[in-house]
């Protein structure tokens, strides 16, 4: 790991694939933040966003997650989803080792935020607090049936087969620039392998049934004219969970809270609400 905590850092994982995972610190932190990104992206799309908490003298951690950014591995593809758990236990092993005795965040967008909330509420791992935001839950539009029924078939056949996901860029944010610096991002990647996608639509279904106790502090948020993925999908697990959780959507943002226009009053809520809960 080396003595000089920031940078970039790699870990053994599944297969011995080399794990990418980045450091913000700050010294004398109050909290740190464990970032995990959404499908097709990396962690260092969360730079400003990392800054931003450094300001706020919170330390902040990311990972590139299987089949994604500068981890190793055929991209857009995962073996099978459980691996994506497994990680995130490694993740905060890493986390702890480099920043021991800090009170300690988890924050998942989008994909990102579907495996943070099975990971909470399948594992129940030991945060301070857990903030999800724009979690796959519903898609806004569903996935078309034909490739559903392709993917399901090949699951197991020729899982690493690899599907265009057709994502539009421009509804990624309201500001154009994000759209336009995620298609000329060499690290982001828009193919979508049959079990990768098969397994995070089980995942989202057991999100959308599930109705326990969050075991922790939940912060889910949401843009509300969010047209990729449906903010009915956290509305409804909000209301259906029991425990301390909140929601907050954002009026007229799109899918990328983080990226928006206004994006500022978005840092700032989620770094308030970290401070309420160290």
């Amino acid at each position: 790991m080396g003595e000089n905590k920031a940078g970039d850092h790699f870990l053994k994982g599944y297969k011995d694939l080399k794990i990418y995972t980045h450091s913000w610190p700050v010294e004398n932190p109050k909290a740190l933040v464990l970032i995990v990104h959404g499908f097709a992206e990396h962690c260092r799309r969360y730079d400003h966003l990392a800054s931003h908490l450094n300001q706020q003298n919170i330390n902040c951690i990311g990972i590139d997650l299987y089949g994604h950014g500068q981890t190793e591995g055929l991209k857009g593809h995962v073996d099978k989803y459980d691996l994506f758990l497994d990680l995130l236990d490694q993740f905060k092993s890493h986390a702890i080792a480099q920043f021991p005795n800090t009170p300690m965040f988890i924050y998942g967008h989008s994909m990102g935020g579907n495996i943070v909330l099975n990971y909470l509420f399948k594992r129940k791992p030991n945060f301070k607090g857990v903030i999800v935001t724009g979690p796959w839950i519903d898609l806004a539009k569903p996935a078309p049936k034909i490739k559903v029924i392709i993917g399901k078939a090949l699951r197991n056949i020729l899982p690493r087969m690899l599907q265009p996901t057709e994502l539009q860029e421009h509804l990624l944010s309201r500001d154009q620039s994000v759209g336009e610096a995620y298609i000329a991002d060499p690290l982001v990647q828009t193919k979508m392998s049959n079990a990768l996608g098969i397994d995070i639509l089980k995942a989202a279904d057991y999100l959308r049934d599930y109705n326990g106790k969050t075991p922790t502090p939940l912060l889910i948020m949401h843009g509300d004219k969010d047209q990729i993925i449906a903010p009915g999908g956290s509305e409804e697990l909000s209301n259906k969970i029991s425990g301390d959780v909140s929601l907050k959507l954002w009026p007229e943002f799109y899918h990328e809270i983080q990226n928006e226009i206004g994006k500022e009053e978005v840092f700032t809520f989620t770094s308030d609400w970290i401070k309420e809960y160290i």
